[in-house]
């Protein structure tokens, strides 16, 4: 597939699964959020190594799963939490540290910042929580085009768990490039998919 078939391909993708998303009512996005919220616990408390998390935070407008109602559960397993700050000078995501108790503004493209910021250091990350539009059982993703999380998932360590989170079950076959960093987990409301 040629870079401009590859593109257009994309682009519907996403035309796709924002009208999708679209379409949902807030009551059944609060619904599969707490489902995805409970496989993830599931999943999480498996992990006896796990410790250092970093979530991407919920862009309302658009729909997303609600990470938020994640935070207090991830705290009380005693995680440390991290989320990302674009900079879209640079085009890359900053680390930030979350502490309990934290107060959200919106930042860039609506997304919800920590009033307070303290950058951290990305390299104690050793799972992601990713946001995506569509994703397949090859662990590809399309998100939203801007490459923050390619970048930023190109940088951590092959052992790290990049775990997206989707109200809709998987293409059969999704589009993707060299430089795509590939999925190990997708978590739904029905459950688990195991990517490795």
């Amino acid at each position: 597939m040629d870079s401009g078939t590859l593109m257009e391909s994309k682009d519907t993708l996403r035309k796709k699964y924002k009208a999708l998303r679209k379409s949902l009512s807030e009551s059944d996005i609060k619904k599969e959020s707490e489902r995805i919220k409970g496989h993830f616990f599931s999943f999480l408390d498996s992990k006896s190594q796990t410790c250092h998390i970093h979530t991407f935070l919920p862009i309302e407008r658009l729909n997303e799963v609600d990470t938020l109602c994640f935070l207090d559960g991830i705290w009380e397993r005693g995680h440390v939490i991290y989320t990302g700050l674009l900079d879209s000078e640079k085009k890359e995501m900053k680390t930030l540290r979350l502490v309990k108790g934290s107060k959200f503004e919106a930042g860039e493209y609506g997304i919800p910042v920590p009033k307070k910021t303290e950058i951290a250091d990305w390299r104690k990350i050793d799972l992601v929580l990713i946001p995506l539009l569509a994703w397949d059982q090859s662990g590809n993703r399309i998100g939203y085009g801007k490459g923050y999380y390619d970048k930023f998932l190109a940088n951590l360590s092959e052992g790290v768990e990049r775990i997206g989170l989707s109200f809709f079950p998987p293409e059969e076959n999704l589009p993707s490039e060299p430089h795509d960093v590939k999925l190990t987990h997708v978590i739904t409301g029905e459950g688990l998919t195991n990517i490795r």
